[in-house]
C-alpha cells in the first residue's frame, strides 16, 4: 500500500541579509526569514549559507538627563560659566597659533637666517687751495 502525503511547499526569495523579498503571503514580505521559518533558517546557519551577526539600533535610544534635586546645584552655575569662558579663550588661542603658524618661533632652526652687514662708504674727495 502506497500512502501519499500532500504537503504544501512555501517558496521564498530572500536577500543576502535573510529578509524576505518575495513570498506568496504578502504579509511576510520584508520580515526576517528566521521569524517566519525558524527551523529552515537554523539549517541554513549550520550549513554556512548565513552567518549570525548581532546588530544594535542606537537610533531609538534617548539620553536621560540627570537632574539634581538639591538646591546647591544651582550655585555651581557661575563656576561652570567661568570655566566655559576659559575653555573658549584657550581654544581661540590655540586656533590663533595654528592659523598664523607661530610655532616656527619655537623652532627657529627650520627658518632662514639673515645676516646683518653694514657697509660704510666715505667720500674723501678733499681739495686743498693754497694761496
Amino acid at each position: 500500500m502506497l500512502v501519499l502525503l500532500f504537503q504544501t511547499i512555501n517558496c521564498y526569495l530572500i536577500d543576502n541579509n535573510g529578509f524576505i523579498l518575495v513570498s506568496e503571503d504578502y504579509g511576510q514580505t520584508g520580515n526576517f526569514f528566521g521569524e517566519i521559518e525558524g527551523a529552515v533558517m537554523n539549517k541554513l546557519l549550520s550549513m554556512g549559507s548565513f552567518k549570525r551577526i548581532t546588530l544594535y539600533d542606537y537610533q531609538a535610544m534617548c539620553r536621560t538627563n540627570k537632574e539634581s534635586s538639591d538646591s546647591a546645584h544651582s550655585l555651581l552655575d557661575p563656576y561652570n560659566a567661568f570655566f566655559a569662558a576659559v575653555k573658549w579663550i584657550m581654544t581661540e588661542l590655540v586656533l590663533f597659533l595654528v592659523e598664523f603658524n607661530l610655532c616656527s618661533w619655537w623652532h627657529s632652526d627650520l627658518t632662514a637666517r639673515g645676516k646683518f652687514s653694514f657697509t660704510f662708504f666715505l667720500n674723501l674727495d678733499i681739495t686743498l687751495k693754497v694761496d
